[in-house]
């Protein structure tokens, strides 16, 4: 890619778009960390903000918060005390030199959409898990009740949840294309229940026997549900178990 193609502020570590963040007493910090490229030299004078707007009304909830510069075009910024909620639109922007301008004209920078913050389930367990129905229902996607897909990408929750396309984490990856899983019917509950967004991560295998997710048998699995836990960034409120036919 073209330097020129990346001019502004560069998001290289954070959420993705769609994802859900853990709460902890109804809130979250956000992380995110990148670059910025501007094709003069500036030195001192480049500032970068992050700014959070709340997708459905498009207002601010935090507005301009200012990045600490951690090196040489390196930024890091914390948002504090998220509130549980969203979708939320994460934008970041530059400002660069000594002169002040309305930030809605600063330099480009990347953003990210449809954030949110509420409750991470993980799904382990056998078919049943997985899921495996075929039949009919009425069990629609809705905004605010997403998943980590199985290629390591945050999207919006369809069936079949356990889709293993461009998969990244093959350790669990079944035979044959799955159904549909009572999960999604069950984060809609826990939706309306705590009044906040929910996101499921699958890690059931079909017939998958216990040894496999005993860290002191096989336990392959158990380490597959780590990596998944880890990769969007390590905390959970709880994980759902469905075991089937053996074991």
């Amino acid at each position: 890619m073209n330097i020129d193609s990346r001019f502004g502020v560069i998001i290289t570590k954070g959420p993705m778009n769609w994802q859900v963040i853990q709460q902890e007493n109804g809130r979250a910090d956000i992380r995110l960390e990148g670059s910025w490229y501007h094709p003069e030299e500036h030195g001192d004078g480049i500032r970068v903000y992050v700014r959070l707007y709340n997708e459905r009304d498009n207002l601010p909830v935090m507005n301009s918060v200012p990045a600490e510069i951690s090196g040489p075009a390196q930024w890091t910024c914390t948002l504090k005390d998220v509130p549980a909620g969203g979708p939320y639109r994460i934008e970041t922007l530059m400002q660069e030199g000594t002169e002040v301008i309305p930030f809605e004209w600063s330099c480009h920078g990347d953003i990210r959409h449809h954030v949110c913050v509420g409750d991470v389930f993980l799904i382990a367990g056998q078919s049943n898990g997985a899921g495996y129905g075929k039949d009919s229902i009425d069990d629609s996607p809705e905004i605010g009740l997403h998943m980590l897909r199985e290629s390591g990408i945050w999207d919006l929750a369809t069936h079949p949840l356990h889709d293993t396309t461009d998969t990244v984490f093959p350790a669990h990856q079944d035979g044959t294309n799955t159904g549909h899983s009572p999960y999604l019917a069950f984060a809609r509950t826990m939706k309306r229940k705590h009044l906040w967004p929910v996101g499921l991560i699958m890690a059931a295998k079909g017939g998958a026997p216990l040894d496999r997710f005993d860290p002191q048998g096989t336990g392959d699995l158990y380490r597959n549900m780590l990596d998944m836990v880890n990769y969007q960034g390590g905390k959970l409120r709880a994980v759902i178990w469905c075991q089937g036919a053996s074991d």
